[in-house]
């Protein structure tokens, strides 16, 4: 019994789609003289067939970028609930999900111009905040030594 092989390949391009079928006995290899090559071109209807894949690509892309941002929030709560023992409240969830919206931009960069604290009289501080400011050094001194402590900052707050 003889059998026959017909494969047939297809290349799918955008526009022009390439055919190559061989017939050839099982055991041989294909000879060009019984192989059908051809090439089928894709008819243009006005504006029904788009060519350019600009629009799927960045389709994808954002679609691939809104997963990760979400997978990447997700995994920021369950390491920060994990680490905290505790769930995270909306508010605290709310302000860091902010953060990683921004696109890399999540870290808090202020600058504050200390120099009002220079001119300023410690006294009326040591008077009103005694357990945080003294009238034996300079306001700005004892201000810096203070925001180094992050404890001593709560406490701070909630005396204020």
């Amino acid at each position: 019994m003889t059998k026959i092989i017909s494969p047939i390949a297809i290349d799918m391009g955008g526009k022009y789609t390439g055919i190559y079928m061989p017939h050839y006995l099982r055991g041989t290899l294909p000879e060009p003289e019984n192989s059908v090559m051809a090439t089928i071109v894709a008819s243009e209807d006005g504006d029904k067939i788009t060519w350019s894949q600009i629009n799927r690509t960045q389709t994808r892309h954002r679609i691939r970028s809104n997963k990760r941002r979400k997978l990447a929030k997700r995994m920021l709560m369950v390491v920060l609930q994990h680490a905290l023992n505790r769930e995270l409240t909306a508010n605290e969830w709310n302000a860091l999900s902010g953060l990683l919206n921004r696109r890399g931009y999540n870290r808090l960069e202020v600058e504050i111009d200390l120099s009002c604290l220079e001119n300023t009289n410690e006294e009326f501080f040591a008077a009103i905040l005694p357990e945080f400011f003294t009238d034996q050094a300079s306001l700005i001194e004892q201000w810096v030594e203070l925001t180094d402590n992050i404890p001593q900052l709560r406490e701070l707050q909630e005396a204020v």
